[in-house]
């Protein structure tokens, strides 16, 4: 599961959302819920876990997830 790998990776509660969900777009929000939006929606969608760092993105168009992750 993403949440739990990225709490391994170092997120806290809490991530900023950038989305075309427009919704969502700009907030803040607790990891879990925002990934239950997100998830399997196949709309782009950024969690920042950690500015720079650490993040989720979901893919509009391939319809994939993937962990971002700067060393």
């Amino acid at each position: 599961e993403f949440v739990a790998l990225l709490r391994k990776k170092g997120a806290g509660p809490m991530v900023w959302v950038i989305s075309e969900m427009l919704a969502m777009d700009g907030k803040e929000m607790r990891l879990e819920a925002a990934m239950h939006e997100v998830w399997g929606q196949g709309i782009g969608s950024v969690l920042s876990c950690i500015p720079g760092k650490l993040a989720f993105f979901e893919d509009e168009e391939m319809h994939s997830q993937r962990l971002l992750i700067h060393p």
